[in-house]
């Protein structure tokens, strides 16, 4: 059973709702399909026809650009305080200057 609390660790976001991405999980979809076409074609001489292959490794890479820019976008957020936004009164004094 540790396998599939591993697999649905993997297939988390990361948040605190611990619910399956989707974007996770089509990609991982997607790579088993690869995994499959794969092993067909090596042990069973099954041909798989090249567009609908190229479809499906384009659906991989793009999904793993996806999970990764997403995880390095919210580990870049999470180490950078935002800047608070400046009262009126205080940009006003600031162009004005003591009057």
């Amino acid at each position: 059973m540790k396998l599939f609390k591993d697999l649905r660790n993997m297939l988390t976001s990361s948040g605190e709702d611990d619910k399956i991405s989707s974007k996770r999980l089509i990609t991982f979809l997607a790579f088993l399909l690869v995994s499959i076409a794969f092993i067909a074609n090596l042990f069973f001489d099954l041909t798989v026809d090249d567009n609908m292959f190229d479809g499906i490794i384009q659906i991989v890479w793009a999904g793993l650009g996806v999970v990764v820019g997403e995880h390095l976008l919210k580990a870049r957020n999470s180490n950078k305080e935002l800047p608070q936004p400046k009262k009126v009164e205080e940009e006003e004094e600031e162009i004005l200057g003591d009057s």
